[in-house]
């Protein structure tokens, strides 16, 4: 599988978008477009039978979307590393009603900035998730039927949309992610991903600015557990990786125990508080304490959807952070900011499938 999602935020949050084509299934041929904007408080998303319509992949033509009757969403790459422009042509919903939208949005990017998951993660932390767990022939097995590879960077554009008898023109701050390999979602109990925020102002430990925060919290079935992949990046391109995490079981604890069935959600109930803190590791000095106010229960926007076969639960939602950094173990102030991006939850509803 392969998938490129992009994100995007204006500074007061009335203005967002999420936009995903992922390529599935053999040589990549079937298509999981997925494309939303919020403006004003209110929702617009592809129409229901989008999905089932798109046509299987044109292999000549990159990155598109085409579902006869309702519309297309194409992305295409200026420059590898610095520049992406999404397209889309057709209707857009909001429940009640359909209006025509020709949207463009431009997104670039700062070819430095940008966080490799294969050479940033920091080695004794993964190695601390692969140990807590048995090292069985089952292990060995599940760990290499897995492989994945993710980079991801920060960005910021305009979008110029023309959405029903409105024209919105609207600066915002983004990101590209990308990420491709063998994933079986059932593999996964439960993950948070976090696109790059842009941090402001930009968090100074020792004498580097880190102007982005990304990162993911995994729990892998039998492979691995509380597994913490992330780091702060700066303009330049220097990477303070996580070390380490507090475990999601921890700072959201119903939503990472509850047990559910194909296509009934967990998320707006387990996770209506919006409220989390945890703190992570940074190297060996430095620890990030991260707060957060999250999605509906703060006026923000946020949604739930499913993977295709209905078993697993991506629950999105617009997100406040509030940054501090200090030293370990005196605990002296470093650094604060404070963030606005977007934090994804991940959970299988229906149980493994890989013997955990």
């Amino acid at each position: 599988a392969e998938n490129f999602y992009f994100w995007g935020n204006s500074v007061d949050g009335e203005f967002l978008f999420t936009a995903r084509l992922a390529f599935q299934g053999v040589d990549g041929l079937d298509i999981w477009p997925w494309f939303q904007i919020v403006w004003k408080g209110e929702k617009w998303d592809l129409p229901t039978g989008f999905a089932n319509a798109t046509l299987q992949h044109d292999q000549t033509i990159r990155f598109r979307a085409q579902a006869p009757g309702f519309g297309v969403l194409e992305f295409s790459c200026g420059t590898p590393l610095q520049h992406w422009q999404l397209r889309y042509n057709g209707t857009l919903t909001n429940g009640a009603k359909e209006v025509p939208v020709d949207a463009t949005i431009e997104l670039d990017l700062v070819p430095e900035n940008v966080f490799m998951y294969h050479l940033h993660m920091d080695a004794m932390s993964m190695g601390r998730s692969l140990a807590s767990v048995p090292w069985n022939p089952e292990f060995f097995t599940n760990l290499r039927s897995q492989r994945q590879e993710r980079v991801s960077s920060l960005g910021g554009g305009l979008a110029t949309i023309q959405l029903g008898s409105e024209d919105v023109d609207v600066a915002f701050d983004g990101s590209r992610d990308h990420n491709w390999g063998i994933r079986n979602w059932r593999f996964m109990w439960r993950y948070i991903y976090i696109p790059p925020v842009k941090i402001t102002p930009p968090l100074k430990i020792a004498g580097v600015e880190y102007n982005s925060f990304i990162g993911s919290l995994v729990e892998y079935g039998n492979v691995m557990k509380d597994a913490a992949i992330g780091g702060l990046v700066s303009q330049g391109g220097q990477v303070l990786s996580f070390s380490g995490a507090t475990s999601m079981r921890k700072f959201a604890p119903q939503w990472f125990e509850a047990k559910s069935s194909p296509g009934v959600g967990i998320g707006d109930a387990t996770l209506a508080a919006g409220e989390f803190e945890l703190k992570i590791g940074l190297g060996l000095k430095y620890v990030l304490t991260v707060k957060v106010q999250r999605g509906q229960k703060f006026g923000m926007w946020q949604h739930s959807f499913y993977t295709p076969d209905k078993n697993f639960e991506i629950h999105e939602a617009l997100t406040r952070w509030q940054f501090s950094v200090a030293t370990h173990p005196e605990g002296d102030s470093v650094a604060s900011a404070t963030g606005l991006g977007m934090m994804e939850f991940g959970a299988n509803l229906v149980g493994l499938d890989n013997g955990g």
